[in-house]
C-alpha cells in the first residue's frame, strides 16, 4: 500500500485517500443472501444484484450485463436500496457466471 509517502515519493493526501478507502472496505457488511437476487424496478424491468453490485438489468426478457466496481458510495446506495426493496427474489448464480 505504501508508495513512498513517508519519503516524499507520493503526496500524503493521495496516500491518505487510498488508506481511508481501504479501511472503508473492511467495514462492509456481509452479503445477506446466498447468491444473486432480483429486484423488480417496473413490471418489465428487474435489476440483478450480487455482493452489493448491480450485475445485470433484465428488461423484456433481454439481459444486459452491468459492469460496476464496488466503492464506498455504491455500497451505501445498494445497501439502502436493498433494505427498502419490497420484493427480493433469489436468482440462480449459474445464469451470471
Amino acid at each position: 500500500m505504501c508508495r513512498g509517502a513517508c519519503v516524499g515519493l507520493e503526496p500524503a493526501n493521495i496516500y491518505n485517500q487510498r488508506a481511508e478507502q481501504a479501511i472503508g472496505y473492511q467495514s462492509l457488511a456481509a452479503w445477506p443472501h446466498r447468491g444473486p437476487v432480483g429486484i423488480p424496478l417496473t413490471a418489465s424491468k428487474t435489476i440483478i444484484v450480487d455482493k452489493w453490485l448491480p450485475i445485470a438489468l433484465i428488461e423484456n426478457d433481454s439481459i444486459n450485463k452491468l459492469h460496476y466496481h464496488l466503492d464506498p458510495d455504491l455500497y451505501k446506495i445498494m445497501r439502502a436500496f436493498l433494505r427498502g426493496a419490497p420484493q427480493i427474489t433469489p436468482i440462480d448464480p449459474l445464469l451470471f457466471a
